[in-house]
């Protein structure tokens, strides 16, 4: 019995619970889908809701907005009121005390309205207000009673005004202000005790004014400060002073400004610094001594003119986040990097006309010891150096962001993407790709934490073998999903790639087409799979690393004899070979040219037996005339006649006439009158002419000249 009474109670209270709840939730749900009917609303130009912290807000952003502000139609528990404007349809109003209905504001914004003063006591009574928000408008002077009754206010932002003077102590009724933003207007000066009263202000945002000078008094009343902006105020000189004042500071920012040199421990009065912005200046060196004894969390020395980093600019300096990049840096010591072997994270050194061996001396070097996650070198050509060695990255496991951006790369080295295990992010941009090869998609996708990766600028070709794969593997891998679903806003002609990105939304740039022609200027993520263009490349192309980054001609085309050959050349394997023959047909020429030599000496060497008077004799004839001629066999053919024209000397013609009628005994003492006519040695002593006629049976020589050999003797 006890027991039904207690479950009975326990159902009823379980029932009323139920139904209290889901009234108000059928109320919250009430409120947001039909704040009108809730709350007081000016439904004609606004639109009134909760914020995600529950707040009543009334939002008024459609543009065209005159005077009067209907205020009187908001409900008076607005907390959250925003009234702006496009930049196409500004608002134009005036404001005056007429906020005081709504006196549990916390948060008021007015912008792009037009408004040329803020009045007097504008803001009474709004003791809730925490943040107003009035940039972007007209006003061009301050007065102290401007901000009266604020007392509660934190963030006060009248930056992109034109504001030219403030007075001494404007904004001494702000005692809880915390930040303070007059950024964009035509402050020339600060007048003495200008920050009296805030106590508590902890950022300020000076940037974009003609400053040219930060005088140290103007911000003694502002101890506190923690974060201090001054971008593109015209400095050229910061007084020591000044930073003594501000012990507090943590971020300092000063860069687009004209700095040509920093002083030796020129920051030693800021210990609690982390976050310094020097970008943009026009800094030459940075010498040791700047930065001793910090324990900074992001150096900025990006857009300088730097040429050189001391060695021991960063010793006893520690750094998570340095950027040196688009500086004048031709080279590094190698051991510039070595003090922040424990610090240092993330490293932009981009856009300097270094070399790859300086990347790996002072920083890729395992030497070095440095521990990155993110690397930037992008707009150094590491694709065309000499010296660019696959294993660059071999010893930096760790990384997980690498920018390669324009880095002339034609191809993308395998090896890299393997040494890189842990990359997340990778940037390929701008480089002269034109595919990605089976090797280099399959290494993409052994990356398990590659989550983003980028391809635009870079001239990919289009065709079903080159790009096929690669719109497989966009199609599936999660590093791509930003660019299937962000590839928006892209301006592009066909062939053009000079194209022009709109990315105020988040949407990044789309890599696009560049050949064939048939599908120039087309987003790579908008390519029907299916009609692309037929292959122009033989298979094995699109497995090698040697890919051409632009094809001879675009898909169907016909191509002549010469650009056949082009193609074909353009392939490494295919020039491997003809390479190849080329050598075996020069060596087939020389081996004929050898046998042809050698043959020729032969046959010169088998004639070589020459006469003692220097004449050739004809082979056929010197074996059979040598024993018949022993002294003439090599003198004339055979059954020719040589005609000798010399001076004869008596006495040799003697020997002659003797020699010759020893021969003609010899051969069985026999003369033959019948085989030659005689000729009478007078007259051939007369003309000086020996007529000698040779025959196969014998030969008679009733005078013989001398050849012109004085000194060889003939017996």
């Amino acid at each position: 019995m006890v027991a039904s009474v207690l479950y009975l109670r326990l159902f009823v209270i379980n029932t009323v619970m139920t139904g209290f709840f889901f009234t108000v939730g059928s109320m919250e749900l009430s409120m947001s889908n039909s704040v009108g009917e809730a709350f007081n609303c000016p439904a004609e130009v606004c639109r009134c809701g909760l914020d995600p912290r529950g707040r009543v807000k009334v939002v008024c952003d459609r543009g065209d907005l005159g005077d009067p502000i209907p205020i009187r139609a908001m409900d008076p528990l607005t907390e959250v009121l925003i009234i702006a404007a496009p930049d196409d349809k500004p608002n134009s109003l005036t404001i005056g005390p007429i906020f005081q209905s709504l006196a549990k504001l916390e948060q008021l914004k007015i912008t792009n309205s037009f408004v040329p003063a803020i009045g007097k006591h504008s803001f009474w009574g709004l003791r809730s207000l925490r943040t107003l928000d009035l940039s972007l408008n007209n006003i061009s002077a301050l007065v102290e009673s401007n901000f009266r009754g604020l007392i509660t206010l934190e963030d006060l932002l009248l930056d992109g005004n034109i504001i030219d003077s403030i007075p001494s102590a404007a904004f001494r009724h702000l005692p809880a202000l915390k930040r303070l933003s007059l950024a964009r207007n035509h402050l020339s000066e600060f007048v003495p005790r200008l920050f009296y009263g805030l106590h508590r202000l902890e950022e300020l945002e000076l940037s974009d004014n003609p400053l040219q000078e930060l005088e140290p008094e103007v911000f003694r009343d502002v101890r506190l400060l923690r974060t201090l902006r001054c971008r593109r105020c015209r400095l050229t000189y910061i007084n020591p002073l000044l930073l003594h004042l501000l012990p507090d500071i943590v971020t300092l920012d000063l860069g687009e400004n004209g700095f040509h040199y920093l002083d030796k421990n020129a920051f030693g009065d800021l210990p609690k610094l982390r976050h310094l912005y020097l970008d943009g200046n026009q800094v030459t060196v940075l010498t040791s001594g700047v930065l001793t004894g910090h324990n900074l969390t992001t150096l900025s020395l990006a857009r300088n003119r730097m040429m050189t980093v001391d060695p021991a600019a960063f010793v006893n300096v520690s750094v998570t986040e340095l950027d040196l990049s688009s500086n004048r840096l031709q080279s590094l010591d190698p051991f510039v990097f070595l003090p922040l072997n424990q610090s240092l994270r993330r490293l932009k050194i981009g856009a300097n006309p270094l070399q790859v061996s300086h990347l790996w001396s002072s920083i890729l070097s395992p030497r070095v010891q440095l521990n990155l996650s993110e690397l930037d070198v992008a707009d150094i050509p590491i694709g065309r150096d000499q010296h660019f060695q696959t294993d660059l990255f071999s010893f930096h496991h760790g990384i997980k962001s690498l920018n390669l951006s324009g880095t002339a790369f034609n191809y993308l080295p395998v090896e890299v993407i393997r040494s890189l295990p842990s990359l997340r992010q990778l940037d390929l941009s701008f480089n002269k790709l034109s595919s990605l090869t089976d090797l280099s998609l399959s290494a993409l996708s052994a990356l398990q934490g590659l989550r983003r990766i980028y391809l635009h600028g870079n001239p990919w070709y289009c065709d079903a073998c080159v790009i096929g794969p690669m719109l497989k593997w966009l199609d599936i891998s999660p590093a791509s999903r930003h660019i299937k679903d962000g590839c928006r806003g892209l301006k592009t002609n066909a062939g053009n790639l000079t194209a022009d990105y709109i990315n105020d939304d988040g949407a990044q740039p789309c890599p696009v087409c560049q050949d064939p022609p048939s599908v120039a200027g087309v987003e790579l993520p908008r390519l029907d799979h299916v009609n692309l263009p037929t292959c122009n490349y033989p298979p094995m192309l699109i497995d090698s690393q040697g890919l051409p980054s632009k094809p001879a001609t675009a898909a169907g085309a016909t191509l002549t004899p010469m650009g056949r050959f082009v193609i074909f050349l353009e392939n490494p394997l295919y020039l491997a070979l003809v390479c190849g023959v080329a050598v075996l047909l020069v060596a087939a020429v020389c081996a004929a040219l050898a046998i042809v030599s050698r043959h020729a000496a032969s046959y010169y060497t088998n004639e070589g037996k020459r006469s003692k008077t220097g004449q050739p004799v004809d082979p056929a004839v010197s074996d059979e005339s040598e024993g018949l001629f022993p002294l003439t066999a090599r003198v004339g053919y055979r059954g020719r006649i040589l005609k000798v024209e010399k001076k004869a000397t008596e006495q040799r013609m003697d020997a002659i006439e003797n020699e010759s009628q020893l021969l003609s005994k010899n051969n069985n003492g026999r003369i033959k009158d019948d085989t030659a006519e005689q000729v009478s040695p007078s007259s051939a002593r007369t003309n000086g002419v020996v007529a000698i006629t040779v025959t196969s049976r014998g030969v008679h020589c009733p005078a013989y000249p001398p050849v012109e050999q004085p000194e060889r003797s003939l017996f």
